[in-house]
């Protein structure tokens, strides 16, 4: 289960608010979205495939500026029909496991959702994620395949916190106003109160700019509903060259202000490493 939990870590996708004129609006407080995430990861010949369902509860609208928790519904692992790996054999033997194309869904009972849904926070500024808590669910015993619970507490927290000069995005909108927009920023990522000896807590904060390009408008059908929607392309880029950088498309649907699908590719050259994320707004409830 560590190697497959570990292998999401950090490449979380999230909704974000855009708001600049009355063009934009944002969810309504109570609002509830729901995404699917699921990412590969490649490090020389070695691959890993991981993901979640999580849904969005808005608590807080302010001008460009939104807030939230974050609802864990779902894991999702990379395992076949009959893999041996101790990951999925305990995550094929959780309640409520499904196993469709390779992927293996395991729902996350409502008790412990309520219990971390607690713990998790986001806040975004426009269609920005400024701040993102997510904690991780996990199996009460990582070590043991015969127990198939999940524990009571997050095996991990995972916290992202983009801190960047937003001043000059206002320019960015109406979208397409400005073609592109480079923001100076500092990322901060940590992973605290882990449970497994193989993965400890860990702090890093890395300065990198982010450049923004409008791509154009287009329409997306997803399991949410048809939506309107304006592309963009979002760089981020490392002060150290040798630090990973990222690169993707987000789809910000327009009556809605958020991101509703999302491809994030992350490459490190030093260590040989890739990782393909692809989130998409599965449900919504206003």
């Amino acid at each position: 289960m560590r190697a497959l939990l570990a292998g999401a870590a950090g490449i979380l996708a999230a909704a974000g608010g855009a708001r600049a004129d009355d063009a934009y609006t944002l969810p309504a407080v109570g609002a509830q979205l729901t995404f699917r995430l699921v990412s590969t990861t490649k490090i020389g010949d070695h691959s890993i495939t991981a993901g979640q369902i999580y849904t969005y509860t808005i608590t807080s609208v302010s001008g460009a500026d939104i807030e939230g928790t974050i609802r864990p519904m779902a894991l999702i692992y990379g395992c076949a029909e009959g893999d041996t790996r101790k990951d999925c054999v305990i995550a094929a033997k959780m309640a409520g496991a499904k196993l469709e194309g390779g992927l293996l869904t395991v729902p996350v009972p409502d008790t412990i959702a309520d219990s971390l849904v607690k713990e998790s926070g986001y806040k975004g500024h426009y269609f920005m994620v400024e701040d993102r808590t997510f904690p991780m669910p996990g199996p009460k015993d990582p070590d043991d395949p015969n127990n198939a619970e999940f524990g009571d507490t997050p095996i991990f927290v995972l916290a992202n916190q983009l801190k960047c000069d937003y001043a000059p995005l206002q320019s960015f909108f109406p979208l397409g106003k400005t073609p592109q927009l480079t923001l100076t920023c500092r990322n901060i990522f940590s992973r605290s109160h882990s449970r497994l000896a193989s993965i400890s807590d860990h702090t890093q904060e890395e300065p990198l700019s982010v450049e923004l390009s409008y791509i154009g408008a287009d329409k997306l059908s997803l399991a949410s509903g048809e939506w309107d929607v304006q592309k963009v392309r979002i760089k981020y880029k490392p002060d150290d060259p040798s630090h990973p950088a990222a690169e993707g498309e987000s789809d910000i649907a327009v009556k809605l202000g958020v991101t509703v699908k999302s491809h994030t590719l992350v490459t490190n050259k030093a260590t040989n490493l890739t990782s393909e994320s692809t989130s998409e707004m599965i449900a919504y409830k206003p």
